[in-house]
């Protein structure tokens, strides 16, 4: 067990960097606003990902995707359904990301490299919301299981059970406020368990965001603090050409370390086209370059039904 454990915490580590939905966002116009609407307030269906109470206010059932690349060839994607009815909003989604296969190589009876086997890595998010509301006050939950496997590794297999929760606040028609707690189930009965006995825990992550929604700008910014990590700030700016056009840009304060912060940078764009969106992103990583990463979401409405249901 003991090299098997070695191998999979050191292919984990090289990866824990890029752990999916909650460090690149929920969708293209957040990551294009610099992960700024991680609490909510701008409602769209990739809430659910974020902050579940951002769901409430949704009046059209909308399904939603997006692909991107994370550090050259690990694929990310996701994939959302938010139905809203007249007891509230319903909402299911999955986000998963996936490597290559890689080999591992040794050396022969005559000193050549050769391959000893091949493995990859892959995980998943499976996620159920609801979101209501209560007079000016949005309150959301996300029930989510975690999946996470090295093929090609004995016993490289874990999984864990977690839950989100948040409220967005609607001070009045044009300033929100949202929060959301996310991996709320702390401890063991919260953590991903590895086939091997090994637990890993799900660290607990509090976002606070505040937001001025206007006709033509929209204007966000979030401080998001995780466990044993120092706090990160994120802010973004939707200016809205049309009805049917937008244009963003958003800023990520990222750490490097506890004591070391850079930030990196974000801009995008949103067009509405016979009952669907489009919304595309260009992150910028200012700490590794070739990390710069190109996303696209697209949503398309089910139905006019909305709460009638």
């Amino acid at each position: 067990m003991g090299k098997r454990l070695i191998c999979i915490l050191t292919i984990f580590l090289a990866l824990s960097s890029v752990s999916f939905a909650d460090a690149i966002g929920s969708g293209a116009r957040s990551i294009a606003l610099g992960n700024s609407n991680s609490t909510g307030i701008l409602n769209e269906t990739a809430c659910i990902f974020s902050n579940p109470a951002g769901l409430a206010r949704i009046q059209i059932s909308e399904i939603t995707s997006m692909y991107g690349q994370i550090k050259e060839d690990i694929t990310y994607t996701l994939l959302g359904v938010a139905v809203p009815t007249k007891f509230g909003t319903f909402g299911i989604g999955y986000s998963a990301e996936r490597t290559p296969e890689m080999a591992s190589t040794g050396l022969d009876g005559l000193g050549k490299i050769v391959q000893l086997s091949t493995y990859s890595y892959s995980s998943g998010v499976y996620s159920l919301s609801y979101a209501n509301s209560i007079n000016k006050i949005d309150y959301g939950v996300t029930l989510k299981e975690s999946v996470k496997s090295f093929g090609g590794i004995t016993d490289g297999q874990g999984q864990g059970l977690n839950a989100d929760i948040g409220v967005v606040i609607n001070a009045n028609s044009r300033i929100k406020m949202g929060l959301t707690a996310q991996n709320v189930i702390t401890g063991s009965a919260g953590a991903i368990r590895w086939q091997t006995g090994v637990s890993e825990e799900q660290p607990y992550t509090l976002k606070a965001g505040i937001g001025y929604t206007g006709i033509k700008v929209n204007v966000l910014a979030a401080l998001e603090s995780t466990k044993d990590r120092p706090s990160e700030l994120k802010a973004g700016i939707e200016y809205k050409l049309s009805e049917n056009l937008a244009l963003r840009c958003g800023v990520e304060q990222k750490n490097a370390s506890t004591s070391e912060q850079y930030y990196n940078y974000s801009a995008g764009a949103g067009i509405k086209i016979f009952g669907a969106k489009v919304d595309y992103a260009y992150y910028h990583d200012s700490l590794i370059d070739y990390n710069s990463r190109h996303f696209v979401s697209i949503s398309i409405e089910l139905s006019k039904l909305g709460r009638g249901m």
